[in-house]
Formats: structure tokens, sequence, C-alpha cells
């Protein structure tokens, strides 16, 4: 087998050999990756069931076992909102939303929320802090409640969103004198 080089030289032997084993062998690679790939990621079937026993170990091995679970037929259709309202001695209104401050990443947020609607304990005190937050000097805070705002969103097509409100927390503000 005779081969030339970029140079124009010939070249005979191994070298020659050895170039074309490893393009095959690359290319065969290759094609066993992206099968690997596209069996990892169809839906349950009776190829995956059958080609997984095989393609399942090399997929752990190389990485390609990524789980597609994420794209939900079914994703979620509702959305909380929680707010919290503090009444001031002069009647004015100071809402603090959660989704509005971003000190914190939103992950900790939504576990902080989380938090305050399932556990009553923590709601007092979670109050206290939001009081803190959005009074001023001169300001006199009297009253305070967590407000809990659910929107349940239907199907396309069928019908409008449901929005419900619900009280969690309706408490009086207690200042040192």
């Amino acid at each position: 087998m005779l081969l030339k080089d970029k140079t124009g030289h010939s070249e005979t032997g191994p070298r020659s050999r050895w170039t074309r084993f490893s393009e095959i062998g690359v290319s065969l690679l290759i094609v066993v990756m992206v099968a690997v790939a596209i069996v990892g990621s169809i839906p349950k079937s009776t190829i995956k069931t059958t080609a997984g026993q095989l393609t399942t170990p090399i997929a752990l091995a190389t990485g390609l076992d990524q789980g597609w679970g994420v794209f939900s037929p079914n994703p979620p259709r509702i959305i909380t909102e929680l707010e919290v309202h503090v009444i001031m001695g002069d009647g004015e209104d100071e809402v603090w939303r959660l989704n509005a401050d971003r000190t914190l990443p939103e992950y900790r947020w939504r576990k902080l929320k989380e938090g305050v609607i399932k556990y009553k304990t923590l709601r007092p005190a979670f109050a206290k802090w939001v009081v803190r937050e959005v009074s001023d000097d001169g300001d006199k805070p009297v009253r305070v409640l967590i407000v809990l705002q659910t929107e349940t969103l239907p199907l396309p097509g069928q019908g409008e969103p449901k929005v419900t409100r619900k009280l969690l927390l309706d408490q009086k503000v207690v200042t040192a004198a």
C-alpha cells in the first residue's frame, strides 16, 4: 500500500496501516457512543429494554446516563406565592413578597417558603423578621399577616386558572416600650 504525505513523499509499512486502523477505531467509538446516547434517551420500549442490557454499563462508565425525567409530560400546575402584610399604626399596609427579595439564592427562598407553609411554628419568627425588614425607625407596626396565594393552572383549553388566598398568620406586633 502506497500513501503520500503532505510533503509528497511516499510512505509504506506499519505506520500507514496504524493510521488507518486508528481512524476506523475512532469512528467506531463515535458510532457506539452516539448509539448509547440515543438508546439511553428514548422512552421505555422494547428496543431500550433489549439494548439497555448492553448500553447501560457503557453509559454509566462514560457519563452518558442522563435522566430526561425533568421533561415531564405532567409539569407542575400549581404556583404558590407568599406575601407578608405589615400594618402600621397609621393604617399603611407594607407588603413584602418572598419572590421580590434577591439577597439569597432562589432555591434558598424556595426552601424558606416551603418551611413557612408547612410548619406553623416557623411563621411567628418569620413574621417578626419581615417586620424588622420593612419597618423604618419612625414606623410603628401593629399587625402582621402572612398570606399564601395559590394559583392552580388548568390544562390547555380546560378553563381559567383558579386563585385561592389563605391566611397563614394574623398576629399583633408587640413592640418594646
